[in-house]
């Protein structure tokens, strides 16, 4: 009787490593598009030292936040591969007892 059952033990410990799919580790990869900004894709996404009033790399780090940024808008779009368009917004305002704050929304179209 236990003869019967060893096929079925065998073939349930060898479906043990096997996968049909990756299982969702590559579902969100869009989300990993950069930012359409111009300067950050030529100088390959690191534009963390530069200290200027570009308020296109507020998105990566928060220095270029300052009062001459205040009530800055930062448009872009780009063409990806085939019809992806990555398009990024940001809205920069400055606050007397808080400081400096940005809001920005990045939007993939495909």
């Amino acid at each position: 009787m236990v003869k019967k059952y060893i096929p079925l033990f065998v073939l349930i410990l060898s479906l043990q490593n096997t996968f049909s799919q990756i299982g969702g580790s590559k579902t969100y990869s869009f989300l990993q598009i950069p930012a359409p900004v111009p300067r950050t894709i030529a100088l390959g996404g690191n534009t963390i030292g530069i200290k200027d009033d570009d308020l296109g790399k507020s998105l990566q780090s928060a220095s270029p936040l300052s009062g001459q940024t205040s009530h800055g808008i930062f448009l872009a779009t780009a063409r990806y591969i085939g019809d992806v368009k990555p398009q990024y917004v940001d809205f920069a305002k400055s606050f007397d007892k808080i400081g400096n704050l940005a809001a920005g929304l990045q939007r993939v179209a495909y």
